[in-house]
């Protein structure tokens, strides 16, 4: 009676663990699946966002090619105007030249009449002498009034041509206001016009620049989420299923690439080594230390292409300086299963690769886990 009595109470106490087991299994798998619903609102957020930058971008570059139009005939109507500025600056300096030599032949007019009424002055004063006895000196009289009739023909047609040189000069003058005007308000036209280039180029640049920061941003945060929901997945579907056990296979992991260890783990260095680098043969393959779930595939600055496979209990492994690698988030990888080729690594100068492990996120010594055979 006590054995059976011991039984039912074994029993019972089974079953309640397992209740209470199946009971945190199913909220902890609740929890991971609510996150999972969130990230992925979150995701298709990010994804709206990004297509309307998209659409935005596009539209400016429309716009921004249109303008560049307009601004390359605004950039020719200047050189036209400029042109048009240049030749009314020269026909101003020309007519500046004329108006300077009509000046001095003006002036020179001037004082050939006034030399000119002085001589016919005295001219003037003899013929009102000669006029009481002109009868007695036929000769002479005649001689002076040829003399004299020539000498005002002289007088008006220095008069006439003083006359026509002044409206020249007046005329030349009307224009060479009315050119350096124009040619002001050309100038300033131009001026303006430039101004107004300027203006729209440092407007588009701004607003591109604006626009393309925001993609940038939008694309990098998707990615995040992305990633979060690779990682999200991969936890569910290992609720659903044992698993291998990561923690066993310490010190007999396969070497990611075979090759010369450039750099050891050194966590305490400055700058700090949380793995190991390794010198490798051109065109390389790298290959997954164990299986797991890639939740990791992109450039990062600094590590080039970096590849990150999640194992079982936490543990990830993290390959860095890959030339490429055709993997997907949320792909499955076995062991040894080629996840790239080698890049060019820094550290060596050549090809090679950066390996780290990790424990709940906290580097561990690759080389205490991987197999003593390299």
């Amino acid at each position: 009676m006590k054995k059976s009595f011991l039984y039912i109470l074994l029993v019972f106490s089974v079953l309640s663990l397992a209740t209470t087991y199946s009971r945190a299994y199913a909220e902890n798998a609740a929890t991971i699946a609510k996150k999972l619903k969130q990230e992925k609102q979150q995701a298709e957020k990010k994804k709206k966002t990004l297509t309307t930058l998209k659409r935005k971008a596009t539209r400016l570059q429309r716009t921004l090619t249109e303008e560049e139009a307009i601004i390359t005939n605004l950039s020719r109507t200047i050189e036209v105007q400029e042109k048009k500025y240049t030749e009314l600056e020269a026909k101003n300096k020309k007519l500046a030249t004329e108006y300077n030599e009509l000046n001095s032949k003006n002036k020179l007019t001037q004082k050939e009449l006034i030399s000119l009424v002085k001589k016919l002055w005295p001219l003037y004063i003899n013929s009102r002498v000669l006029a009481s006895n002109a009868a007695e000196n036929w000769d002479e009289l005649d001689r002076r009034y040829t003399w004299a009739s020539k000498l005002y023909a002289t007088v008006e047609e220095k008069q006439r041509a003083l006359l026509e040189q002044e409206a020249k000069l007046k005329l030349l003058a009307t224009k060479q206001t009315a050119l350096s005007t124009k040619a002001k308000e050309q100038l300033a036209n131009v001026n303006g016009k430039k101004d107004k280039l300027l203006q729209q180029k440092l407007r588009h640049s701004k607003q591109l620049k604006k626009i393309s920061e925001q993609r940038a941003s939008a694309e990098a945060s998707l990615r995040d989420i992305l990633s979060i929901i690779g990682t999200l997945n991969y936890k569910l579907e290992e609720k659903s299923k044992t698993g291998a056990n990561f923690s066993l296979l310490k010190g007999v992991l396969p070497w990611p690439a075979h090759g010369v260890i450039a750099k050891r783990f050194k966590p305490k260095a400055k700058p700090p080594v949380r793995g190991i680098g390794l010198a490798l043969q051109k065109d390389s393959k790298i290959q997954a230390v164990s299986s797991g779930k890639v939740v990791h595939n992109d450039v990062l600055r600094g590590f080039g292409r970096v590849v990150i496979v999640m194992h079982g209990e936490e543990y990830y492994s993290l390959y860095a300086f890959l030339a490429d690698s055709t993997l997907n988030v949320g792909d499955t990888v076995k062991q040894k299963q080629v996840i790239g080729n080698a890049g060019f690594y820094p550290a060596v100068d050549g090809p090679g690769m950066y390996f780290e492990l990790r424990f709940h996120q906290k580097a561990i010594n690759p080389e205490t886990w991987l197999s003593a055979l390299n």
